[in-house]
């Protein structure tokens, strides 16, 4: 049985042993550069080793749920939020053309949002990406493409961090 809110003896947040996002919020894995944002639901950093944008990160709940249809009010209400800040952090670092959001819950069973930033130089539309992505795995597995190194995104991380700040502070003098 899945307990969908919190954990009623504890209080705390339901973590499941094993899921990659779960450890992440346990600080069992250290996303490269920290934790870019996060408020009381919900956790924004950058991936380790991407292949097409250093800026790649996601989204995650900060309990283990895996279907959107289970997340709580308050949750929901503050998704908006996050992903907004989390867009416009991407942008006033990047520069991307445009950055697209996805929700698969299929490999990862945990409500995590990928953020991919689109680059002026990549194709649009979500199909491309992806073959363009799977030929980079493909160039990767022969020594042909290389991740960027976590230092690297590191320091995006660090950029964005600063940025994410700036928009909650802001946001915040506007209430």
């Amino acid at each position: 049985m899945q307990i969908h809110v919190e954990d009623l003896a504890s209080r705390r947040p339901v973590l499941i042993e094993g899921c990659i996002s779960c450890d992440t919020l346990a600080g069992k894995i250290r996303p490269p550069g920290g934790i870019i944002g996060q408020n009381e639901h919900w956790m924004f950093f950058c991936g380790s080793q991407p292949l097409l944008v250093p800026g790649r990160g996601y989204i995650i709940l900060k309990r283990h749920c895996e279907h959107l249809s289970e997340i709580a009010p308050p949750e929901a209400a503050t998704l908006g939020p996050m992903m907004r800040r989390a867009a416009q952090a991407v942008v006033n670092v990047l520069q991307p053309a445009k950055v697209h959001f996805g929700l698969y819950a299929e490999t990862v069973k945990h409500i995590h949002f990928h953020v991919m930033p689109r680059m002026p130089d990549l194709p649009a539309g979500n199909v491309p990406l992806t073959f363009l992505l799977k030929w980079c795995q493909i160039l990767n597995r022969f020594g042909l493409k290389r991740p960027y190194s976590d230092e690297y995104v590191a320091r995006i991380a660090a950029q964005m961090r600063a940025e994410f700040q700036k928009l909650a502070q802001m946001e915040a003098g506007e209430r």
